[in-house]
């Protein structure tokens, strides 16, 4: 009987995997708004009643695709702001869609209205994940003292450079005549040298 019931978890979670995997390609190749439930299904060779099983819409679909790359983005507790913006940059070259994903994703979620299930859900998420961040800053981010705001902000801005990139693809380097990485190194140098300067501490 445990067997059956194992047998049976490891086959939910693999149809479940095989969903969110066909659903984001579907996302990233059409768009957030122009994917529906039946499209999701005949991806998945399976029936609408099926995929009604594991997700209840199409925003619950979102959000759990959303979610995969939140708990896929993992970082120490024990680096500085030098470390944080290598992370990012490192999880960009291997990840490049998950950013590309996230900007359609925040769009989105301020754009529609979102079941207040999935908001406390994603809250949740967040929550859970945050701390790997905050636990980087100088105090563990526990006040609001402007070291810590400027950790925050220089985390944004190179969050932000990121995305831009991803969504421009190949036409970054062409348009701007400047590779991901010069750019990247720039803004970290900047921003490093910008926090020295400010408090004398080092970057990492």
């Amino acid at each position: 009987m445990i067997q059956q019931k194992n047998k049976y978890s490891e086959q939910h979670e693999e149809r479940r995997r095989q969903i969110l995997t066909e659903s984001r390609r579907l996302f990233l190749d059409r768009g957030l708004d122009c994917v529906k439930m039946v499209d999701i299904a005949d991806a998945c060779g399976i029936s609408r009643q099926t995929l009604y099983k594991y997700f209840s819409s199409i925003d619950a679909v979102i959000f759990a695709v959303e979610e995969q790359i939140i708990r896929r983005f993992s970082l120490r507790g024990d680096i500085e702001l030098g470390g944080i913006l290598d992370h990012l940059f490192r999880y960009y070259i291997e990840n490049r869609e998950d950013f590309f994903f996230t900007s359609l994703f925040d769009v989105y979620v301020h754009t529609h209205q979102i079941p207040e299930d999935l908001t406390r859900r994603y809250h949740t998420v967040i929550h859970e994940c945050v701390p790997n961040i905050h636990a980087c800053l100088p105090d563990g981010g526990t006040d609001s003292t402007a070291p810590d705001r400027y950790y925050v902000v220089a985390i944004h801005t190179a969050w932000a450079l990121i995305t831009r990139m991803a969504i421009l693809g190949e036409d970054y380097t062409s348009e701007y005549h400047i590779t991901e990485e010069e750019s990247f190194k720039i803004l970290r140098e900047t921003l490093c040298g910008r926090l020295e300067s400010a408090n004398g501490t080092g970057c990492g």
